[in-house]
């Protein structure tokens, strides 16, 4: 025969099980409030940890290029009802390029044979009608004597070439930047000295250095910026190439 609880029997069970049911939860809230006290926020810095003074500056070059090459590009291009045709007939064309180049004193090794394409041609929109096939070839020539141009272009147009071009410039490239990235950087440990020894501090080592393309934008906010003295007095010459380096330097304050 079972018993059941009277019930000032049953409020006092419910009363002790609330009491208990609040310890635990106050327990678990003390615990998760310890171990978030505990532990290192975080993004913030470490105290007692000395972070390095630095000093940080731009160094900019540039020095103007005379070009001593160009580079003529010549395209041909037709068009024929088949594929075959359009090859014979580029074939045919190049070859007619060559003995014109060949009369104008151009030696074999300054032409350089590029890239031969093959694609359908269509008409424009609405037909869209398969005209038939256009072959293309680019050939390029190198002159070391610009005198040569006019007749390297008159050459060009005999054999029907689609279109011409050049492009100017130096073979002295490499030693020019070797040049400029040493006068930038010159440049930045000037500035560097500047600014330190106007503050009273000395420097210490360098701490990054990096490398970048100067920008013509805003030159005139470059304070630190090396140029040529002979570049600063007129405008250059017609072809000159400008050579420009800029170097981003931190050195440590002692």
């Amino acid at each position: 025969m079972s018993h059941h609880p009277t019930p000032p029997t049953l409020g006092r069970h419910l009363v002790r099980g609330a009491i208990l049911f609040g310890v635990l939860v106050l327990s678990a809230l003390s615990l998760s409030a310890c171990r978030r006290s505990n532990a290192a926020p975080t993004g913030s810095r470490t105290k007692g940890v000395a972070f390095p003074r630095i000093v940080q500056v731009n160094g900019s070059a540039q020095i103007d290029v005379a070009p001593d090459v160009v580079d003529v590009s010549i395209r041909l291009s037709l068009t024929r009802p088949t594929p075959k045709a359009a090859m014979e007939e580029l074939e045919r064309r190049k070859g007619k390029l060559l003995e014109s180049l060949q009369a104008a004193s151009v030696q074999r090794k300054e032409v350089q044979l590029g890239q031969i394409t093959l694609s359908p041609d269509y008409e424009r929109y609405p037909s869209h009608k398969l005209r038939g096939f256009r072959a293309q070839l680019e050939v390029s020539v190198c002159l070391s004597k610009f005198e040569r141009l006019t007749a390297v272009m008159q050459a060009a147009a005999n054999a029907n070439a689609a279109a011409m071009g050049t492009r100017f410039r130096s073979t002295k490239m490499q030693p020019t930047k070797v040049r400029a990235r040493i006068l930038a950087v010159k440049a930045a440990r000037k500035k560097a000295d500047q600014l330190a020894s106007s503050l009273g501090v000395r420097l210490g080592r360098v701490v990054t250095i990096r490398e970048t393309q100067a920008s013509n934008w805003g030159r005139l906010s470059l304070a630190n910026e090396y140029v040529r003295p002979t570049a600063t007095t007129k405008p250059l010459q017609p072809g000159a190439i400008a050579v420009s380096l800029s170097v981003y330097v931190e050195f440590e304050i002692l």
